[in-house]
């Protein structure tokens, strides 16, 4: 082999190494995590969590319109600010329902408390749910459906709290966040009548 040759492979053989390292290190960070406390991914979400309004056909939901306690960990190092959604995507039949928005979370913020779903921390923006208002809309699926999925997602952004305007639907939050998330996660919750 001449020395053009082994030069190349040289050259070849350190950038794999380089990226082995680099795909190494990142597979070491742990990922950015959202979590419910007391539920895990697919479990059934507590009648409490569910809505306290009446459905179309004027029944009770039977809930108590209480949000579930959620928990940030492994926040990537540059986070500005956390959102929340949470999507029914079998409700509306199967349109989807969208049950809370929430962004401009503050960064030093590990957790949202039981029931903060009325109006969330302070200095975050509350977006536009189901009822075409702000803050929690627990579930209510029609009596008798099969359980529905409820998508809770949190995503940490690099921007700064109060960056994005206030009562954004959920599809509008997903377009302003293009380019500016660091990382998400989700949990699905199940819930019948």
């Amino acid at each position: 082999m001449n020395r053009r040759n082994r030069l190349r492979m040289s050259w070849a053989l350190a950038g794999t190494v380089c990226l082995a390292a680099s795909l190494s290190a990142q597979a070491a960070q742990p990922s950015f995590t959202l979590s419910a406390k007391g539920l895990h991914d697919n479990s059934t979400l507590p009648r409490a969590h569910a809505a306290s309004a009446k459905d179309a056909a004027g029944r009770m939901c039977g809930g108590d319109n209480v949000s579930p306690e959620l928990g940030f960990s492994n926040v990537p190092a540059a986070t500005k600010s956390f959102a929340v959604t949470i999507y029914d995507p079998d409700g509306g039949q199967g349109l989807g329902i969208v049950h809370w928005v929430l962004y401009g979370i503050p960064a030093a913020t590990r957790s949202l408390p039981r029931g903060i779903g009325a109006q969330g921390p302070a200095g975050s923006t509350p977006g536009t749910n189901r009822t075409g208002g702000g803050g929690y809309y627990g579930p209510c699926p029609p009596v008798g459906d099969k359980p529905h999925h409820y998508i809770f997602q949190a995503y940490a952004l690099d921007l700064e709290p109060g960056a994005l305007k206030p009562g954004l639907t959920r599809d509008a939050l997903i377009e302003a966040m293009r380019g500016h998330v660091l990382g998400s996660s989700s949990i699905m919750l199940r819930y019948a009548r």
